[in-house]
Order: structure tokens, then sequence, then C-alpha cells
């Protein structure tokens, strides 16, 4: 769907929604997930409370460095998803968003 938005209204961002983003975070990390440790909840609060890019930055990398996740390909790509969140929220990017919510 991005690409074909970005060929069809060149301006737009397409973004994934944060549930939609939890759901690849659980299949993707979901071994990192067993045992009592508290990476889901952790990804959340990157999620959800986190209004601007110092913070996320932050709480990011306080996140991959906890858990030694920093080499997991959805972290990457997560992080720049995440990213691109909190500088829309920030109003860096003019466009109209929901942060990342269904």
């Amino acid at each position: 769907m991005a690409s074909a938005l970005a060929k069809v209204m060149p301006e737009t961002h397409h973004g994934l929604c944060t549930w939609h983003l939890l759901q690849n975070g659980v299949k993707y990390l979901r071994n990192l997930m067993k045992g009592g440790t508290f990476l889901l909840r952790d990804i959340k609060k990157c999620m959800y409370d986190i209004d601007n890019e110092s913070d996320f930055e932050k709480l990011w990398f306080d996140l991959i460095n906890e858990y030694n996740i920093r080499d997991k390909p959805w972290i990457k790509s997560a992080y720049v998803i995440g990213k691109m969140g909190c500088m829309l929220y920030e109003g860096s990017v003019n466009t109209w968003h929901a942060k990342y919510t269904t």
C-alpha cells in the first residue's frame, strides 16, 4: 500500500497502526517475551506513552540495550516507524495523522 500511495499521492506518508506494529512485534520477538520479561510492556510504552522524538529516542535505546535486541530486523524497522510517528505527532511533518491507532 505504501508504494502505491507514493506513486499516486507523492506528498503523503503511509504508516502502520499500533495494533499492527504490536502484532508484528509479538510475531517476530515471541521467543524474547517468554519467562516473565517485560519486553512487550516496554515496547508499548514507546508506542503509547511518548509524544516527542527525544523522549522516544531515549526510551527506545534503553529498551534495545536492556534486552540486547539492536540487531533484530523487526526492531530496526519499528524504530524508523516509531520515529516517524513521533515526528508526525510533534507536527514536524505537515500532515494529518491519528497517532497510528485504529
